[in-house]
């Protein structure tokens, strides 16, 4: 299935399947023993930047991706008959999510090095010490990565997905319609919304427990939302957005392609 849409959600799998190849052994690592570095030898430094990093260039990736995929939609509702999204338009956006995500995160992987504390390695990120130079300088980077990473990839995919919802029930079909068809219309308009809403839920859900942690920063000592039962919580939902995606997205597309063909 070559179509321009489907470029998208490989762009979107392969993001995903970068976070879970560079960050699942490291977090399975840290539960298991801690956050001492086992790795040794000379590509253990690589690897901290490399672990620190792209897991992030990659979150980027796949919420840029998902905003795409919005647009993608929209663009197939609103103008069935055209096709805006070239091949070379296309190839842009997914070369555009790759180099804007390395450059917010080129920092990250510039300041990730290898520290010794009492004789043990840690893999160790030092923006803060060096860069950012305080706890509130940190604070305002992390908002803004939140604005950017994933408030306005949501807030625009909502409205994009807001206006194809309404789009699709005030659509007038040309002719006479029977009751039959009436009637099909209106349950293809109910899963195309229903299927929007899973995507934007599921993105939600997986997402909810690290916006709540990025909240906390502001609330004084102790945080109850910091603790290790919530960290486990949060990491194991953010990292299964990766794994459900593959499973809302080629059954979207499905229901989504069969109602651009009716418009």
């Amino acid at each position: 299935m070559r179509t321009l849409s489907n470029y998208l959600i490989v762009n979107l799998s392969v993001a995903d399947l970068l976070v879970t190849i560079c960050n699942i052994p490291r977090i399975i690592s840290i539960l298991l023993v801690g956050y001492e570095w086992l790795i040794r030898g000379k590509f253990a430094l690589s690897l901290c930047k490399v672990t620190s990093a792209v897991p992030f260039v990659a979150l980027l990736v796949s919420t840029l991706s998902f905003t795409f995929i919005a647009l993608d939609r929209f663009l197939a509702v609103f103008f069935p008959l055209r096709r805006p999204m070239t091949r070379k338009i296309m190839v842009g956006i997914i070369a555009f999510t790759w180099i804007l995500s390395c450059c917010c995160y080129a920092l990250v992987f510039h300041y990730a090095t290898l520290v010794e504390i009492n004789g043990k390695t840690y893999c160790a990120n030092r923006i803060v010490r060096d860069l950012l130079k305080s706890q509130e300088n940190f604070r305002t980077y992390l908002i803004c990565d939140f604005i950017l990473v994933t408030g306005i990839p949501i807030a625009t995919t909502t409205i994009l997905y807001i206006v194809i919802g309404v789009k699709m029930c005030t659509r007038v079909t040309p002719g006479n319609q029977t009751a039959a068809n009436a009637a099909r219309n209106r349950t293809v308009n109910r899963k195309v919304i229903s299927m929007f809403v899973a995507v934007l839920i599921a993105f939600c859900i997986c997402w909810m427990p690290t916006w709540v942690a990025l909240a906390c920063l502001n609330v004084p000592p102790p945080r109850m939302c910091h603790n290790d039962d919530f960290a486990y919580i949060r990491y194991f939902l953010s990292y299964s957005n990766s794994a459900v995606t593959p499973y809302i997205y080629p059954v979207s597309i499905r229901i989504f392609e069969k109602v651009t063909c009716m418009l």
